[in-house]
Formats: C-alpha cells, structure tokens, sequence
C-alpha cells in the first residue's frame, strides 16, 4: 500500500490536458450558470418577466430530476472496452456546443410567436442541460479513477476545481461587459453578438472539453462486485 501511496501515476501532460478541457467546460457554463443567462432571456431574448420567472423554476425541477437519472445511467452503464466515463468525454464536447450555440439563438421577437419561442428554448434547453449533465458527471467521476495513490488524485482534483472556478468567475464576469461594449461600439444587436458570443465560448469551450478525455481510467470497476 506505501508503495501505491508514493508511486506517481498521472503524467504531467494528462494533468495539464484535463485541466485545460475543464477550462473549456467552464467556458461553456459561463453563459448559462451566471446572471447573464437571466439578462439573456429578459433583455435580449425578451421574454416577458412572469414567463423568464417560470421557465427558471422549470429549469430548477428539471435539473433536480435530470441529475439523479443521469448519475444512476452513468454509474450502471459500462462501454464495451471496459471503461466506464471516459467515452463520454469524447461523444459529448460536439452536442453541448450545437446546444449551447441553438440556445442563445433569437430568431424572433414578435408577440405573436412568443408560446413558439418559448417551446423552442424549453425543448433546446433540456436537451443541453441533458448532455451537459452526462459531460459534468463524467468529468468529475473520472477524477476518482486517474490513480490509485489517494494523494496523487487530491491534488489532481484540487488543480482542476481551482483553475476551472477561476476561468468560471472572470467570465462570468467580463462577458456581459464585453458583449455590451462590442455592441456599443459597433452599433449592432445584443442579439448578434451574443449569437457570435456562443459560438466562440459555447462551441468553442464545448470543443477544448474535449481535452479532459485525455484523463485515463486506472481504477477500473468491478461490475461483478457491484
């Protein structure tokens, strides 16, 4: 067991790779887990203010249902080859960025097609946070099987939670300001570039998160055993 404790297992560019894909992912979150995702839908989508307050609370229950049914998937599913998260980390970068871009797209703002908008956000939005949640699980469940020596993943762990929060605060932060100073400055719609704004951090992140499948899984499960 000392030896186990004492031997390094995760080489320093698999750290680095999955530290970076995390970056990617915080990316993508930045948009929607901040209060720019309220501003969004109010200011920029215009939704009416009593329909943003019940698509929100929609939006809670959804992800209190969907996270035990994806978390209870993940945990019974294993692939073919033996691993049980780290394909996930491959298939899902590409769906959360169409998503995320699909989601911030204002095709409209007319009155009369208000009850169309607005099925096609709830049914964009489930399908984002769906995968999303299967990306987010498999991201942080894999941290728990990249070595055996306990210390080794306490750190590995430690990095990815302290770079990814950091990338996550700034932007949450400096992009509402920057969206609104390229509007400004260009004369065009919010619409617009928030629209280029998710390509960029939704598409974009979604595909640098796609380094975290560089994350090996060295502590296999024994599914007889479960």
């Amino acid at each position: 067991m000392a030896d186990v404790e004492e031997k390094k297992y995760i080489p320093k560019k698999e750290v680095s790779s999955f530290i970076f894909g995390l970056c990617g992912q915080n990316m993508v979150y930045s948009l929607i887990g901040a209060s720019f995702f309220t501003y969004f839908m109010t200011d920029i989508a215009m939704f009416p203010a009593a329909i943003v307050s019940v698509l929100l609370i929609a939006m809670k229950v959804w992800d209190g249902v969907n996270d035990p049914i994806v978390g209870s998937f993940i945990d019974r599913h294993t692939f073919k080859n033996g691993e049980k998260l780290r394909p996930f980390l491959k298939y899902t970068p590409l769906p959360v960025g169409i998503f995320t871009v699909l989601m911030f797209l204002v095709f409209s703002t007319a009155e009369d097609l208000l009850w169309l908008r607005v099925a096609y956000f709830v049914i964009v939005y489930i399908c984002w946070d769906l995968v999303y949640t299967v990306q987010d699980v498999a991201v942080w469940g894999i941290t728990a099987m990249v070595s055996p020596n306990s210390s080794e993943r306490d750190k590995f762990v430690q990095w990815a939670r302290t770079i990814g929060s950091c990338v996550y605060g700034a932007l949450s932060v400096g992009i509402p300001m920057v969206l609104e100073m390229i509007a400004n400055a260009k004369g065009v719609s919010m619409a617009l570039v928030t629209a280029v704004f998710a390509v960029i951090f939704g598409l974009g992140g979604a595909m640098i998160s796609y380094r975290c499948s560089k994350a090996q899984e060295r502590i296999r499960v024994n599914q007889a055993e479960q």
